[in-house]
C-alpha cells in the first residue's frame, strides 16, 4: 500500500486545501530542484513529493522558525528516539493543566530539557493548542492558549516514519533568513510568506515572525530577482492592494482560500488571496 504523504502539523495559513489550485501552475513542468524558502506546515512540498518522482537531494526546505526546523531535522535523523520521547509526553497528558504545564515547559528553555524534548513539545502543542495556531508574545514565547478538541489527532509514530524517508537530508532543511537560500535557473521555488494584514487588527501574520512592509519589498524584490535567474516562482499573499502593487507586471491570480483561525465558528468562510506567478509560468 502507498502511503500519501501529508502535513504533519497544524499550521495557520497552511496550503492543504489550496493544493489543487496551485499544482495548476508547475503540474506539467520539468524542474531540477523543488525549494520551499518559508515552509511552515510544508503541504505544497508534501503534494510535490506525491506527484513527482524527485531524489530528496534536489528537495530544499527553510523556514525562519528554529524550532520548527529543528523538528524536521530530528525526524529525518533521530525519528525512532523522537518517537520515544513523544510518547512519554503523550502518557502524561490528560488535558487542560498538563497543556499549560507543558507550554511553560516549552517557553522554560531551560537547559536541562534535551532538544529532543522541545521537538516532542512542539508536536504535542500543536495538535492541542488552538488551531495549530503558532504564535508567541514579545519575549518570544508561545503563548497560544488550549484548543477544545473532543478527540485530538495527536502524531502517530508511523507518521513519523513515513515523513523520516521523504524528508530531503539534513543539510537541505535549514534554519535562515530566506534570502540565503540559493536558487538557480530551472528551480521551482514556492514562497509563502506572513501575508501582508488585510487590516490594522489583524494577527493571522504574527505566528511566527513579524514580517512587516519593509520585509513585504525586500520579499518581492527577492522574487523580481530569482525570476529574472530563469527560476520558476510561485508565492501566496494576501489580497490586497499593497501585494498587487508590489507584484505589478507578473500575473496575479484572485483564488478563495478557507481560513479557520477565527475564534467563531460562523466567521470561519472563504476568502480571497493571491497567487503571483513568475514570467516562465505565465
Amino acid at each position: 500500500m502507498i502511503i500519501k504523504n501529508k502535513p504533519l502539523l497544524k499550521w495557520a495559513g497552511g496550503k492543504y486545501s489550496l493544493n489543487k489550485i496551485i499544482e495548476k501552475y508547475y503540474i506539467n513542468l520539468k524542474f531540477d530542484r523543488y525549494i520551499e524558502p518559508f515552509f511552515g506546515g510544508g503541504a505544497v512540498f508534501f503534494n510535490i513529493i506525491n506527484k513527482f518522482n524527485i531524489e530528496k537531494r534536489d528537495l530544499y526546505i527553510n523556514d525562519a522558525n528554529k524550532d520548527l526546523i529543528q523538528l524536521y531535522k530530528h525526524i529525518k535523523s533521530k525519528s525512532s528516539s523522537l518517537i520515544k520521547e513523544y510518547e512519554i509526553l503523550l502518557r502524561n497528558y490528560k488535558g487542560e493543566k498538563d497543556y499549560y504545564r507543558m507550554r511553560d515547559l516549552y517557553n522554560s528553555r531551560d537547559k536541562n530539557i534535551s532538544s529532543l524534548t522541545r521537538s516532542s513539545l512542539l508536536m504535542l502543542l500543536n495538535k492541542t493548542c488552538f488551531n495549530g495556531l503558532y504564535r508567541v508574545n514579545s519575549k518570544g514565547e508561545f503563548n497560544v492558549p488550549v484548543g477544545r478538541y473532543a478527540n485530538a489527532s495527536f502524531i502517530k509514530p508511523e507518521q513519523i516514519l513515513q515523513l523520516s524517508k521523504v524528508l530531503p537530508p539534513n543539510r537541505n532543511i535549514t534554519s535562515k533568513d530566506y534570502k540565503e537560500v540559493i536558487i538557480k535557473r530551472n528551480d521551482l521555488v514556492y514562497f509563502d510568506p506572513p501575508y501582508v494584514p488585510l487590516n490594522e487588527t489583524s494577527y493571522f501574520t504574527d505566528y511566527s515572525v513579524k514580517f512587516g512592509l519593509e520585509q513585504q519589498k525586500n520579499l518581492a524584490d527577492h522574487f523580481k530577482l530569482a525570476d529574472s535567474k530563469g527560476a520558476y516562482v510561485i508565492a501566496s499573499n494576501s489580497n490586497t492592494k499593497i501585494v498587487k502593487d508590489l507584484y505589478r507586471g507578473f500575473k496575479i491570480i484572485r483564488i478563495d482560500a478557507s481560513r479557520n483561525i477565527n475564534s467563531v465558528a460562523s466567521k470561519r468562510k472563504k476568502i480571497k488571496e493571491l497567487l503571483i506567478l513568475g514570467n516562465r509560468l505565465k
